[in-house]
């Protein structure tokens, strides 16, 4: 479909969200605007598959502007294939920072765990992040430079 094919789209729909890669969301909706194409219905753009900085998120807050929508909320997702499942953000309000991720507890178990004894820890500066899916075989377990909480969100 191509940038051509996602702006006759947006101008076509006038959708309320957006879904995809950070970089190449923010790319679509400066080329829509510079086509006139107006979304004053977009409300929110979901975000995956890359990291999304703040100075990102402000980039794509202004570009919806520029497509005629207002208070548009950038909210990301992350997810691996490995862990067979994605997590998105808590819901915040614009403007405001991201307030963490949120997991559904009977989904999975988030664990910190200690690399030499193998047990759960509460804190640490070397761990690994451990995500047992309950509803598959197997899980995924992340090497992590800093953890501060047990805690999901």
């Amino acid at each position: 479909m191509g940038t051509d094919g996602n702006i006759r789209m947006l101008r076509k729909l006038n959708p309320d969200v957006l879904i995809g890669m950070p970089t190449f969301v923010y790319h679509v909706l400066r080329e829509a605007a510079l086509d006139g194409v107006r979304c004053d219905n977009l409300r929110g753009i979901v975000l995956g598959g890359e990291k999304v900085p703040r100075g990102l998120r402000r980039k794509l807050e202004e570009s919806a502007s520029l497509v005629y929508s207002k208070n548009v909320s950038v909210i990301s997702t992350y997810g691996f294939t490995e862990a067979k499942m994605a997590w998105c953000e808590c819901l915040f309000p614009v403007g405001a920072e991201p307030s963490g991720y949120h997991i559904y507890p009977d989904l999975g178990i988030v664990e910190i765990i200690d690399p030499e004894t193998g047990r759960s820890k509460a804190t640490a500066n070397r761990a690994r992040l451990s995500l047992p899916p309950s509803t598959r075989a197997g899980h995924a377990c992340c090497g992590i430079g800093r953890a501060t909480s047990s805690r999901a969100d």
